[in-house]
């Protein structure tokens, strides 16, 4: 899969960690206002997002990108669900959130990830 996230406005490519949610076929990310992400996907509607748990044979990995949407407000669920995800913390800082929904997916896990979860 051929994957570039937006570019930081000197042209670099911008990848960043971040906490995340699945809900109604989407991928719900919550952001600090000013944030690069948010920028570039106000000026670039396009998300990659890159999941990896594990390592060696007990690993897996879901790959995914498409369009993304800049969001005020979520479904009470994503809220709830997100902020169980943030250790119960509260997402107070979340001046708003994009939502990826999946254009191309792939995932893989080696056989030992299953039963090491």
């Amino acid at each position: 899969m051929r994957s570039r996230p937006p570019p930081r406005p000197d042209g670099r490519a911008h990848a960043a960690p971040t906490l995340f949610s699945v809900y109604a076929e989407a991928f719900w990310l919550p952001t600090v206002g000013g944030a690069t992400r948010l920028r570039n996907v106000q000026a670039h509607p396009w998300l990659a997002l890159s999941v990896l748990e594990g390592e060696h044979d007990t690993h897996a990995a879901v790959l995914t990108e498409g369009p993304a949407e800049v969001l005020t407000t979520v479904p009470a669920y994503v809220q709830d669900v997100t902020e169980l995800r943030n250790g119960g913390g509260s997402l107070d800082w979340a001046a708003a959130w994009l939502r990826l929904t999946p254009q191309r997916l792939f995932s893989f896990a080696e056989r030992s990830w299953q039963e090491s979860s």
